[in-house]
């Protein structure tokens, strides 16, 4: 029982979310374009993009060991810190994430046997993309590329891949329908490694935040909350999108207000802006989501 408990802390399952949101994001352009609602299709690509992040959540906290040692570890920043507490062996974190691997190849066998090949290639480019972005020898999270790597596969890759299984290609309307939320998870990305940026500076993780410094990455995050709404906005204004779509990405503004005034306010704890980081992400997803929803 405390083995399943490690590993399930090991999973941290509030991450999940954000893979529900952007595979219902795709999946509702799909519908809003009068594609048939295929559930054995919603299904594959929501098991396919869950198996694929619980690999990621395995392999980085297997592969960044050291920096999670030097690190405060807070909610949502710091990784799950089983191993280092001892509550499981890095062996066993290693084989759960090679056994979700494996899993997520059959998965994405499966789109291709069954499902076209758009499908089959965004599931692969998550899959690859999230492997590389903690194992060597690319360890992306190191390079200064994981912020845009996660951004990429998160917020674009995954809902064109829960589109594409519904209306077997991607077009214009479903690649500007991520662009928001690919602004938030930026931005987010850059708000999780605040807590971090000591231990990720003296263990050798050359993330955005140690290249650029705290003042620079916050002055990035600011912009990124303002590219929400600019990408929501062009969209709308090119009637690529329903006007929903624009009307919803303002329910972000008060998370987007919060989260600035966290940056500029001294004394605020990392934690909080953190928290505050994902939140943004997951109300921009969902946002878009409903806009979609309602205009069904």
């Amino acid at each position: 029982m405390r083995t399943l408990v490690a590993i399930v802390r090991l999973s941290r399952l509030k991450f999940l979310i954000g893979g529900f949101l952007s595979v219902a994001l795709g999946t509702l352009v799909a519908r809003y374009e009068h594609h048939r609602f295929d559930l054995i299709a919603w299904v594959i690509a929501q098991c396919t993009v869950t198996i694929f992040q619980l690999m990621t959540h395995y392999s980085n906290d297997y592969f960044d060991q050291e920096c999670d040692e030097r690190s405060v570890r807070t909610p949502f920043s710091g990784g799950s810190g089983v191993l280092q507490s001892n509550e499981l062996s890095a062996i066993l974190a290693a084989r759960l994430a090679l056994g979700a691997a494996s899993l997520g190849l059959l998965a994405t066998i499966l789109v291709a046997i069954r499902f076209s090949p758009t499908a089959t290639a965004l599931a692969l480019a998550i899959g690859i993309l999230s492997w590389s972005y903690s194992a060597p020898p690319t360890r992306l999270l190191a390079r200064g590329l994981g912020e845009l790597t996660t951004a990429l596969v998160v917020a674009v890759l995954v809902p064109l891949f829960g589109y594409a299984m519904q209306a077997g290609a991607v077009n214009t309307r479903a690649l500007l329908s991520t662009l928001p939320a690919a602004c938030a998870m930026f931005a987010m990305m850059l708000c999780v490694e605040i807590p971090d940026r000591e231990a990720d500076s003296a263990s050798g993780k050359a993330n955005l935040l140690v290249r650029f410094g705290l003042s620079r990455t916050r002055r990035l995050i600011e912009l990124c909350t303002l590219a929400i709404f600019a990408a929501a906005g062009v969209a709308a204004a090119l009637r690529l999108v329903p006007a929903t779509f624009a009307y919803f990405a303002l329910g972000t503004v008060p998370v987007a207000v919060s989260l600035w005034r966290s940056l500029e306010r001294p004394g605020v704890r990392d934690a909080a802006i953190a928290a505050r980081g994902v939140l943004l992400f997951a109300v921009t997803v969902a946002c878009g989501a409903l806009g979609y929803a309602v205009a069904i």
